[in-house]
């Protein structure tokens, strides 16, 4: 493994994940002002289809290329083709399946329109599968930079090909040409890159590799399978019972909050095969060190994020989407809860222990109650209703697995997380938020709403952490390394 830091990895690939965010969020802030609401409905309904099979029919390969190129860089070349050919079949498999179930599929979502589309979004899947793990491939590699510099050229490219496409064009279908032509060149890219990776001619060492990669990944397969249908069946159902204009109102609900969702899986990715060293090297103080210095550093944005955001989220919504979408605003309030669950990486470290049954025990389990809960959620309380019983869902689910992590590794849940550090973060976040309500009225314009609570909290927020020895936000490791400040090396108080 590469000494180049975690904190180092971590930057690069979040900066990369960031300016795709940004160049990415543009698509839906202009598609809801060239698309009707049904049109936009039914657009992120193809979308909902897309990204569910894209998801499951990983089947745990890519998580385990983080696992085993760094314990078996030896085997790097056939681990790279062994994934890629599965990927090849099951995108093929799934691409016939919208071919001759395409109307099946239009009648679940309660639209004809979807027939028509059901093959182009199929060929869509077939391409992006096929390279679904190329970052994961370069981060394995401690070739962060590369990996950021992959995300940033693709989602510039899918941004521009939408926009330019649905601008010129203006349907639906349009906006499918360009999502396939952008997943063409992308698959392009991942073939020159990863030219020495690839060999197609296999050989008993590529069956050998393959079984030992099906031993890690069966498990994982199957937490995998339930745990998409798991985080999307609120979405289906909500896609099924309801017209396509409310599942575009729900479907802006559940816009993901800006940087924090890339900071968060940033980190986690690069996380991965450092944790696998250091356990494997039996370093557990080391480890610990490391993932509360991370968990603390993710929580410092995240937990600032959320109560801000609670508080602009109307103003937020509306100026991105327009007042049609305005009924998305309790949804997406609703749904921030779940980005303050993500930063406890409740599942990476059972991955980089191997204890990938444990995942799947947990996602069985929060795959039993989903259903009928967020069916009851939905038909009884709509929208907000779908919300709360996924967001219940997910904690049911990661909690699980928290409790699996600390039996593992047998250590107390204060060992694992800075609950102490996280508690006085909370109630500082809790107190720049109430300061907030005030200002709310006191501008006219959104944007000036927004700018002027955004500065105020963050002002406030970091110097209180400071000041209560909490935090310094300046002292953040990646932070101060990239912004040139000189302080000691004692970057956290935990």
């Amino acid at each position: 493994m590469s000494n180049k830091s975690l904190g180092h990895q971590s930057y690069f690939y979040f900066i990369g994940r960031l300016i795709a965010f940004i160049l990415s969020v543009f698509v839906p802030i202009v598609l809801v002002r060239v698309f009707t609401k049904i049109e936009y409905g039914i657009y992120t309904e193809v979308l909902l289809i897309y990204t569910f099979f894209l998801k499951l029919l990983q089947l745990g390969l890519k998580a385990s290329i983080l696992y085993f190129l760094p314990k078996y860089p030896e085997f790097k070349k056939e681990i790279v083709t062994n994934t890629t050919i599965i990927f090849l079949i099951l995108g093929f498999l799934i691409f016939l399946a919208t071919i001759f179930f395409r109307e099946n599929i239009g009648y679940l979502f309660n639209t004809a329109i979807i027939i028509d589309l059901m093959p182009y979004c199929g060929i869509y899947i077939f391409l992006m599968l096929i390279t679904v793990h190329f970052e994961s491939i370069l981060i394995s590699e401690t070739r962060a930079e590369m990996a950021s510099f992959i995300v940033v050229i693709t989602a510039l490219m899918r941004s521009m090909f939408v926009l330019i496409f649905v601008i010129y064009f203006g349907t639906i279908k349009s906006a499918l040409y360009a999502l396939i032509s952008y997943s063409f060149i992308r698959l392009i890219l991942f073939i020159i890159v990863n030219k020495y990776n690839l060999s197609f001619s296999l050989s008993r060492k590529n069956i050998d590799v393959l079984k030992l990669q099906l031993n890690y990944t069966l498990p994982l397969a199957g937490s995998g399978v339930v745990g998409v249908t798991m985080k999307r069946l609120d979405r289906i159902l909500v896609s099924t019972l309801f017209t396509p204009e409310m599942y575009a109102i729900y479907n802006i609900g559940k816009f993901k909050i800006p940087l924090m969702d890339m900071l968060i899986n940033s980190i986690g990715d690069v996380s991965l095969p450092k944790a696998v060293s250091l356990i494997k090297e039996n370093k557990r103080i080391e480890f610990l060190k490391i993932w509360n210095k991370m968990i603390l550093s993710v929580s410092y944005f995240g937990l600032g994020s959320f109560f801000l955001f609670q508080i602009i989220s109307k103003d937020f919504i509306t100026l991105l989407f327009t007042e049609n979408y305005v009924d998305a605003v309790p949804v997406f309030r609703i749904i921030l809860i779940i980005m303050l669950i993500q930063m406890l990486y409740y599942g990476i470290i059972l991955r980089a222990i191997g204890k990938t049954k444990f995942i799947f025990y947990s996602n069985l389990f929060g795959f039993l109650v989903c259903f009928p809960m967020i069916f009851l959620g939905i038909k009884y309380f709509g929208l907000v209703g779908g919300a709360f019983a996924s967001v219940i869902v997910f904690c049911t689910n990661a909690f699980s697995q928290i409790y699996y992590t600390l039996n593992s590794l047998n250590i107390s849940l204060a060992e694992l997380y800075p609950i102490k550090s996280l508690l006085k973060i909370c109630i500082i976040s809790i107190i720049m938020s109430i300061s907030l309500f005030y200002f709310q009225t006191l501008f006219e314009l959104k944007i000036i709403r927004i700018l002027f609570s955004s500065s105020l909290f963050l002002i406030g927020y970091v110097y209180l952490t400071k000041k209560l020895n909490i935090l310094n936000f300046f002292q953040i490791p990646i932070i101060q390394q990239k912004a040139g400040f000189l302080f000691n090396n004692k970057y956290f108080k935990l």
